[in-house]
């Protein structure tokens, strides 16, 4: 009886120093002077492009944020179809064999993207976005313009992680 005293005791007093330290944080967190909803200062918005209002909110997306879930919403569309071919028994087993190589290959594509536009990033180009298809790789970046320098710095990375010399590089602002 005793033990199960202590027990219940020390989860009390576990619950009310959680509750004070909760109560403190949040006055503490009202009082500081701090932008509400904002972006961390790593984040550079770039070009204003469309306005999104959920929940009386109001939000807008940048020219990069609408590129990226453009490029995500074909390649959901085209796994989507590619996925319909390989469960489809009736498809010739041919087809059904392309389109699953066509998935792995899209798998791949979209990995290579994220190492091409983590390396970018290391070498100071904060908003990229990379685009890897069958024949060429396209590297937007969100700059007011490029020097001979970065766009030899970009094609050298592009090439080492993709051995793919059609590179096509746009300044966008």
């Amino acid at each position: 009886m005793f033990m199960i005293l202590k027990k219940r005791s020390i989860v009390i007093i576990f619950l009310v120093l959680a509750v004070i330290i909760t109560l403190i944080l949040c006055k503490n967190y009202a009082t500081a002077d701090h932008p509400t909803n904002s972006a961390p200062e790593s984040y550079t918005p770039v070009g204003r492009v469309e306005t999104v209002m959920s929940d009386d909110i109001e939000y807008t997306e940048t020219k990069m944020e609408t590129l990226i879930k453009e490029r995500e919403r074909a390649r959901e569309s085209a796994i989507s179809s590619l996925n319909d071919t390989v469960n489809n028994a009736a498809a010739p087993q041919q087809a059904r064999s392309e389109a699953a190589e066509k998935i792995n290959q899209i798998s791949n594509d979209v990995l290579l993207e994220n190492v091409c536009e983590e390396f970018l990033k290391s070498k100071g180009f904060n908003n990229v976005l990379v685009y890897i298809n069958e024949k060429s790789v396209n590297v937007s970046v969100f700059t007011d313009e490029l020097t001979k320098d970065d766009i030899a710095k970009i094609k050298d990375i592009i090439v080492e992680q993709t051995n793919n010399n059609n590179i096509k590089i746009v300044a966008v602002n």
